[in-house]
């Protein structure tokens, strides 16, 4: 019986230990981050909204469990997210939760191994509400971080107010393939692994407010990255080369001119009269030079739709339409954006390693140049190497590094490579501060300096010849 007493005892104290143990371990808080926020734009069709930014954390240390926010304004529902789970070089860097009034980023451990220079695009949609007893009020304010922008509630329901409509097949509809015609043998253009191919339209007279108008002229303004048509590839064989299907980023096949449902031009009917601007960044076309039927008023719907070729890491491309007629003397003008549904999240995690020498048991005077070659996984990296001298302190930086490859941490260390003669290197491993240490220890045997006094004595030796006799 008293043994199991005892045993109780010391299970209870065992109890005891660990949960001291426990008291005195302080968890680590969670914080709220506040990026700089900019480009914030609303982009609205009827009573839908798709919110854009940009958001950067350059200069700020965020740790797994940080958080930031966005909350709808009032009288605006959020109703969807780009995503729940944001990537980045394989690896889940935060999640994203929602409500209809609140958005929340909670980051994940990865997000510590590119916690420099760490910045991103997103995008969200929303919704006016409608429902009895909502706020009604005809504006609203849609605050990230420190930007804002003010929406408007339009007076229908989910339609086109405006004569002028520039807006994009979204994201989720990007194609990597374009059928040529007859003039080209009927041949797929493929536009290979790192491109898209987006769809854009300019709409005139819509869903709701129409106009009669004569001579219409569209314009169109496109902020879109260069791009190489190297890539690009035939099957069959086409007749051109890549770069003369294009100007800058437009592909000029695509284009197609519709009125009242029917297609009026496409391909090199239409695009022989568009002229575009020199640097390929934009374009203008009166749609009376493509038919005489523009001649003449008519409030029927106009679509110019055509495609652009974007890399697939682009985030996002701003492009704007501009309308003119004989009974629109100023201009009608309407932004539009492509957001990269795709990537979801944009996050480069730029890190900076730092290597430090110190040296153990020598004198200053013995101390030479170092050189150390940067390895990442045990892998050197090519003309990666840093001088350590006394100049610098015996520091030297890696700068715009990858934080993550394959979804894993990369691990950074150096290597020596040019050890002084009487030195022994020792390499510690990278810390939590993303430094190396680099400790070099003289193993030179000390020297003793010994006093030798020497005496010396002087011996006089007399010589006595005597005379002879």
């Amino acid at each position: 019986m008293k043994s199991i007493y005892k045993k109780i005892a010391m299970i209870v104290a065992m109890i005891s230990v660990v949960a001291m143990g426990l008291s005195v371990i302080k968890p680590v808080s969670a914080a709220t981050v506040t990026p700089v926020v900019s480009n914030l734009k609303a982009q609205a069709n009827g009573q839908k909204v798709t919110f854009s930014f940009d958001w950067d954390l350059t200069g700020k240390s965020v740790k797994e469990g940080d958080t930031f926010t966005i909350d709808a304004p009032e009288g605006v529902n959020i109703t969807e997210v780009a995503a729940q789970s944001l990537q980045a070089n394989g690896a889940e860097v935060a999640t994203i939760t929602m409500t209809n009034k609140k958005i929340t980023f909670t980051f994940k451990k990865a997000i510590e191994s590119m916690n420099q220079n760490v910045k991103g695009g997103y995008s969200y949609k929303a919704e006016w509400d409608n429902t009895p007893g909502n706020p009604g009020n005809k504006t609203a304010t849609s605050r990230v971080g420190s930007e804002s922008v003010i929406i408007t509630r339009p007076d229908g329901p989910g339609v086109f107010e405006a004569v002028l409509n520039k807006y994009n097949k979204t994201g989720d509809f990007v194609s990597k393939q374009f059928k040529l015609d007859v003039s080209e043998n009927y041949a797929w253009m493929n536009v290979g692994d790192d491109y898209y191919l987006t769809t854009w339209f300019i709409r005139v007279n819509g869903d709701a407010k129409k106009q009669a108008i004569t001579n219409p002229v569209v314009s169109d303004k496109i902020k879109a990255p260069a791009v190489d048509y190297s890539k690009i590839t035939f099957k069959p064989a086409a007749n051109h080369a890549a770069n003369e299907f294009f100007v800058g980023t437009y592909l000029k096949p695509s284009f197609t001119l519709r009125k009242g449902g029917q297609v009026v031009a496409s391909g090199w009917d239409f695009w022989k009269h568009v002229k575009f601007d020199a640097d390929g960044n934009g374009f203008t076309v009166n749609l009376s030079d493509v038919s005489d039927v523009f001649k003449k008023a008519s409030s029927d719907e106009l679509i110019v739709e055509y495609q652009t070729l974007i890399p697939k890491t682009t985030i996002r491309v701003d492009n704007d339409a501009t309308l003119t007629a004989d009974e629109i003397k100023t201009p009608l003008k309407d932004p539009a954006f492509w957001n990269n549904t795709e990537l979801n999240f944009w996050v480069t995690g730029d890190k900076t390693v730092t290597v430090q020498k110190e040296w153990v048991g020598d004198s200053e005077s013995s101390r030479k140049d170092i050189t150390v070659q940067l390895l990442a996984n045990g892998q050197k990296l090519e003309g990666m190497t840093k001088t350590l001298t006394k100049a610098s302190g015996w520091s030297a930086e890696f700068s715009k590094l990858p934080g993550i490859k394959d979804g894993k941490p990369i691990v950074y260390s150096v290597e020596e490579t040019n050890t002084p003669d009487g030195y022994t290197s020792k390499v510690e491993p990278i810390n939590d501060s993303n430094v190396i240490k680099v400790v070099n220890t003289s193993n030179k045997p000390a020297t003793t300096t010994t006093t030798t006094t020497t005496t010396s004595t002087t011996t006089t030796t007399s010589t006595t010849t005597k005379e002879p006799t």
